[in-house]
């Protein structure tokens, strides 16, 4: 009985190390010179210049523009034809609502805003785009506040992750790849972090860029900010194919040879 645990015991070593075989530095993130030597308890921190970068907005992004007055009771947009500039109506909150009655760029980079006109918005950031169309309005009314907000922040996630797919971000400002993938769950343990391809596209171009999140290299540059369409691709590691196919099939083994262990042992001490 005692070989035929020390069997069990051996079986499992074997089923732990085939699900264990990625090296822990191929799933670090941010490595560097300061996590190699790490002042730990120092009160002085480590400073990184970042760079980021407004999004500017382009053809075929979708913006919700809404107007109010500023004082209701001298101008009641409620009871006025500038009610009707607003596209996110009792439904705004509502993320699939709201893009129904946004307001798409045109190819021209022009957004046509009801009772005023087109403006030209392509090139320009959200602020600025709302100071544009705040400028146009006020040609026409007086005593207005005008807000807008871009509702087409999607980025689509594919690889492995463990949520695949499409996330909406609601904070457009300085949200990072990072997170990003905390949304889609974090990365597989098979998934090569030192290989993550970021498409991007600007005008009628599409740019492909690769990052490397173990390198602390990443917190400086442009790429480490997600922009509206991003696609991010995150690659298998190579020879760890076989690893994530038969995944499920190690896990039911090692149940199974940890029940078989425990019995095996229940049996041996029940007949002492």
């Amino acid at each position: 009985m005692k070989n035929i645990t020390y069997i069990l015991l051996f079986l499992l070593l074997v089923v732990l190390s085939f699900s264990s075989c990625v090296p822990t530095r191929n799933l670090t993130y941010l490595k560097g010179k300061q996590q190699e030597n790490p002042n730990i308890g120092s009160t002085t921190p480590s400073n990184y210049s970042l760079d980021f970068t407004s999004y500017r907005l382009q053809s075929y992004d979708i913006l919700g523009i809404n107007v109010k007055s500023i004082i209701p009771s001298k101008y009641d947009l409620g009871t006025t034809e500038a009610s009707n500039i607003q596209s996110q109506g009792q439904g705004g909150g509502q993320n699939g609502n709201a893009l129904l009655s946004g307001y798409t760029i045109s190819d021209s980079g022009y957004v046509q805003v009801p009772l005023v006109g087109n403006v030209q918005v392509a090139g320009l950031t959200v602020d600025e785009a709302a100071s544009k169309i705040k400028t146009a309005v006020e040609e026409r009314f007086t005593e207005v506040i005008v807000k807008v907000q871009l509702l087409t922040f999607q980025v689509t996630m594919l690889g492995e992750v463990a949520v695949p797919g499409q996330i909406t971000i609601y904070n457009m400002r300085m949200t990072t790849i990072l997170d990003v993938m905390a949304l889609a769950g974090e990365p597989l343990v098979t998934a090569n972090r030192q290989k993550i391809r970021i498409m991007r596209r600007k005008g009628a171009t599409l740019e492909s860029y690769y990052v490397d999140l173990t390198q602390d290299d990443i917190l400086t540059s442009p790429l480490f900010y997600v922009q509206p369409g991003d696609i991010i691709y995150v690659e298998p590691l190579k020879g760890n194919k076989a690893l994530q196919t038969n995944a499920p099939l190690i896990g039911i083994a090692s149940t199974i040879l940890n029940l078989a262990f425990f019995f095996t042992n229940f049996i041996i001490l029940f007949r002492r």
